[in-house]
């Protein structure tokens, strides 16, 4: 979804693939609304409806981070051994840590 949002140039409208329903879609949509990776309007709370507006500059930041299959297996690793689970806000977190100590070792 953000590969998506991040290469639209206005608004990204998003298609149900074989296997995902429109629900499923907008529940993401909301999550990642709610995290701050996208601005997104949702018209009215029965409806699949809405229209995502712009990646943020977080979004932005997370989705960098994350097309590095090195760096994201690092943070990864990083949330495990420090809390045993992966979550968003702990990748966050993480991520740029694991860029810090990246940068440090040029």
């Amino acid at each position: 979804m953000a590969v998506g949002i991040e290469s639209a140039q206005k608004y990204f409208k998003f298609s149900v693939r074989h296997n995902e329903t429109a629900e499923a879609i907008r529940y993401h949509a909301q999550l990642a609304d709610d995290a701050g990776f996208i601005e997104a309007r949702f018209m009215g709370n029965n409806t699949t409806e809405f229209a995502v507006q712009r990646l943020t500059y977080t979004g932005h930041e997370f989705l960098d981070a994350t097309r590095s299959d090195t760096l994201w297996a690092k943070a990864k690793q990083k949330m495990m051994d420090s809390t045993g689970v992966l979550t968003v806000e702990g990748l966050k977190l993480a991520l740029p840590e694991v860029v810090k100590a990246a940068l440090h070792r040029l």
